[in-house]
């Protein structure tokens, strides 16, 4: 029977030596679990970092797009505003042209009207510089209106 306990006593050191290890084994799980968890909490912290820049992100696109939103009004307004520009200038054109072709009717009488009226005196104009030439020649058959 001593031998029998023996024997069981070397058995229990062998099973309390193996709990030992499977205890040891036990706390390196333990520490490489919390290790884990930091890992996961480091992560975590970085998933909430890059959520926040996702935010950041998307108030940046916000912006940019109530900013495209503006420019395209903008642009929207400028054709507008050079539509009316455009048929302004065009009308402009048209009453130039009306005024240029009324101006040169005009123009055309009243060159017309001046000529009328210039043919006379140019006519009386000759016929003087002919009598004063022929006086200071002094050719006969004219009389000095004078004498």
């Amino acid at each position: 029977m001593n031998e029998v306990l023996e024997r069981l006593e070397r058995i229990e050191q062998k099973m309390d030596a193996r709990f030992e290890q499977v205890d040891r084994r036990f706390e390196q799980v333990d520490k490489r679990f919390e290790q884990v968890d930091k890992r996961f909490d480091q992560v975590d912290r970085r998933f909430e970092q890059v959520d926040k820049r996702f935010e950041q992100v998307d108030r940046r696109f916000d912006q940019v797009d109530r900013r495209f939103e503006k420019v395209d009004e903008q642009l929207h307004r400028q054709g507008l505003l050079l539509e009316s520009l455009n048929g302004n200038v065009q009308l402009a054109l048209e009453g130039i042209s009306g005024n240029r072709a009324v101006m040169d009717a005009r123009f055309s009488e009243v060159l017309a009207k001046l000529d009328e009226r210039i043919q006379p005196v140019e006519a009386a104009s000759r016929h003087f510089a002919r009598s004063v030439t022929a006086l200071a020649q002094g050719k006969p058959g004219r009389k000095n209106p004078r004498g």
